[in-house]
Parts: C-alpha cells; sequence; structure tokens
C-alpha cells in the first residue's frame, strides 16, 4: 500500500552531505552517520565492537545548553539493507529503514534502521567520526520516515519542516561563526569551544527575548545574520 503522505528523494545528492571539511565544522543534527563508536551492546567477549549510527533525536532533544550534546544521545543502527529499493519505492515498503546509498564509504545499499536504537555516549560521536550529514530537505524526510516507522502516520514533510525550519537555519549560521573563528583547526575542542560562545552570542537577550528567538519571526534569520557578522568583525578587531 502506497502511503501518498511519504517523500521521496530525487537522488542522494538532495538528502546527504559529505564533504569531509563541511561535516566537520556543522552543528550535530539528526541524520548525522558516525563510524568507529563503540557498541553499547557488545558482549563481554567482544568489548571493543564498534557501529555505524545515525542520530535521530530532534537537534533539540541531543543538545544541552552551549551546542554541546547531551550526555547520552538517541542513535539508530546503520547496516546493510539486503532487500534495496529505488527513491521513487520509498513511500511503499520497508518503512523502518531509511535508505542511504553508498555514499558513506562503508559498503553499497546502506540504511539507517530505525526500529534499531542506541543510546550512544557523547564522547563517542566525534566530529572526526561523522562521515556524513543530511541536507536541510535530507533532516525533514528522515523525520518524516521516522515518524512513520514508529506511529504509520503519514505526517505532511511541511509539518517537520516548520518544526525544524528555525533550527536548521540556527546550525547555518553556526558554521559561519565557526568557520571564521577556527579557521583550519580541526580539534573537537577546538570547534567546541567556539560553538560555546556562538550560542551564548544567541542567548544574549535583545529587547527581552534571547536573539536566537529572531530566527522565528518572519526575515528573522537576515536580521540576526547582519548582528552576527557585525559581532564577528567586533571580536576581530579586538583579537588584532
Amino acid at each position: 500500500m502506497r502511503v501518498e503522505a511519504l517523500v521521496s528523494p530525487r537522488n542522494q545528492a538532495e538528502i546527504i552531505e559529505d564533504d569531509p571539511d563541511a561535516l566537520f565544522l556543522k552543528s550535530f543534527m539528526t541524520g548525522d552517520i558516525f563510524t568507529d563508536v563503540s557498541d553499547p551492546d557488545a558482549p563481554d567477549n567482544d568489548p571493543d565492537r564498534t557501529i555505524t549510527v545515525a542520530i535521530v533525536g530532534h537537534p533539540c532533544a541531543i543538545r544541552q545548553s552551549g551546542g554541546k550534546l547531551a550526555r547520552r544521545v538517541p542513535c539508530c543502527l546503520v547496516g546493510v539493507n539486503t532487500n534495496p529499493i529505488e527513491f521513487d519505492e520509498w513511500p511503499e515498503r520497508q518503512f523502518d529503514l531509511f535508505p542511504l546509498g553508498d555514499v558513506l564509504g562503508t559498503g553499497e545499499h546502506q540504511a539507517v534502521r530505525l526500529a534499531e536504537f542506541r543510546p550512544v555516549r557523547d564522547n563517542q560521536l566525534l566530529r572526526s567520526r561523522r562521515i556524513a550529514a543530511l541536507t536541510p530537505r535530507g533532516i525533514y524526510l528522515f523525520q518524516q520516515r521516522f515518524a512513520h516507522s514508529l506511529t504509520r502516520v503519514g505526517f505532511q514533510l511541511k509539518a517537520f519542516e516548520d518544526g525544524s525550519k528555525h533550527i536548521v537555519e540556527e546550525a547555518e549560521l553556526e558554521v559561519e561563526w565557526v568557520e571564521e573563528f577556527a579557521a583550519d583547526e580541526r580539534d573537537d575542542k577546538v570547534i567546541g569551544k567556539h560553538v560555546k560562545t556562538f550560542h551564548s552570542f544567541l542567548d544574549q537577550e535583545v529587547e527581552g527575548q534571547p536573539r536566537r528567538a529572531m530566527l522565528k519571526r518572519e526575515g528573522g534569520q537576515s536580521a540576526l545574520r547582519k548582528q552576527l557578522r557585525a559581532e564577528i568583525k567586533r571580536l576581530g578587531s579586538e583579537a588584532r
């Protein structure tokens, strides 16, 4: 039975980002894929077993204040899909999978197994282990398919875009901030420091509300970006 509300992508590039340099700077988000993660369910006779996982929690549910990951992050296993499906078949079957194709470099026909959960410690989800992330549209498609896999309700894609768009826009601004200050740094702790200052900037109150509230208003992202670039310029001048 075809679930008409479920949207299928046209190709992998529409939903997946895998550029290593961009991945290191990106905010932690729903759909991020990490490899070489210690398996919390590994048996005693194989304590070093590693897995590949994808974050499934909403961005607000996986992070604490300052943009830091929660101590335990809800994830799902990533593995081989033995019965691969074409993009146009997404609304028809295998609703417990989010297909990824072969872009991960870990084999063909990979997929997020949406019913196989793992609570992963934050110290396992390192930027250096992130091998792919989702585009904004990919995030909304992931959320739609994940919700359907659990509820069998076909929520419209716009509901997920409306619920996460302002967070996706915030993540884009975070990349701009981190890229400016981190330069060529590729160290998790260094990046984390810049992420923290970015969120401190967003938490500052303007006219009785945190700056981040601007993202929920019409035209707010553009206005906030102007303030952010002015602050980057100011901090840069102080550092010289």
